[in-house]
């Protein structure tokens, strides 16, 4: 099989990772299933999971902060909840890219087998 191309893998599995958010029940592990599905796509193992599953990770990074830096500037959310909203934020988004990069590691690996 041919091997997959970075960027349009990345953008596949932050975009399917985004999706699967919404839906209850797969919300917390959806990083990981759509990160193994990009892996999965790069078809070059290891490296190419690796290297996919990074760039997810970034591209996903972009809309959480966006959200973050959103709900802060509201002086209800951001003056009530202060500090906790910042670690609860840094939190959500440290979990996503954790699992963004092991999912597209597992997925690299199964696309040796």
């Amino acid at each position: 099989m041919p091997k997959g191309k970075t960027f349009t893998n990345a953008v596949i599995g932050t975009a399917l990772s985004i999706l699967l958010y919404i839906v209850p029940g797969l919300n917390i592990g959806s990083p990981l299933l759509a990160g193994a599905v990009a892996g999965y796509s790069q078809r070059e193992g290891f490296q190419g999971g690796l290297k996919v599953g990074l760039l997810m990770a970034l591209f996903l990074m972009v809309p959480g902060l966006i959200i973050s830096t959103l709900l802060s500037s509201i002086p209800e959310v951001g003056g009530f909840l202060g500090l906790g909203w910042v670690f609860l934020s840094l939190l959500v988004i440290g979990h996503s890219l954790v699992l963004t990069v092991a999912g597209g590691v597992i997925g690299g690996l199964l696309s040796e087998r």
